[in-house]
């Protein structure tokens, strides 16, 4: 009985963190926040092949500043097909600044996409 209940357990947290992160406003936050730790690897497994290539190369090269106290909101999202933009309000350190996430939906997935892989 408890292998039956251990089993149903883990279904029932499969299926929740399969759903985590399929909204493209989900998407664009984890990345965020990925890019903001720095976790280029994690960020590049959110977006694009072009995308990715980039955020590697950056990776291998020392990556990111850290920003681990960086708060991170959706302001809007347009969704228009296979593609769309996450506007997000980022705040570190007392300082507020927008940014604007590309997306495109890859074999039904969300990932991140410099304007460039458009």
């Amino acid at each position: 009985m408890k292998q039956f209940v251990k089993f149903a357990l883990l279904a029932v947290c499969a299926t929740f963190f399969a759903g985590c992160g399929s909204s493209p406003e989900d998407v664009a936050v984890d990345f965020m926040k990925a890019v903001a730790k720095p976790d280029l690897k994690a960020a590049a497994e959110m977006a694009t092949p072009e995308t990715a290539a980039l955020l590697n190369m950056a990776a291998g090269m020392g990556g990111a500043e850290a920003k681990p106290n960086a708060k991170f909101k959706v302001l809007s999202s347009t969704v228009n097909g296979d593609t769309a933009k996450v506007k997000i309000q980022v705040t570190d350190d007392g300082e507020t600044e927008e940014e604007e996430v590309d997306l495109k939906k890859i074999d039904g997935d969300w990932k991140v996409s410099m304007p460039k892989d458009r």
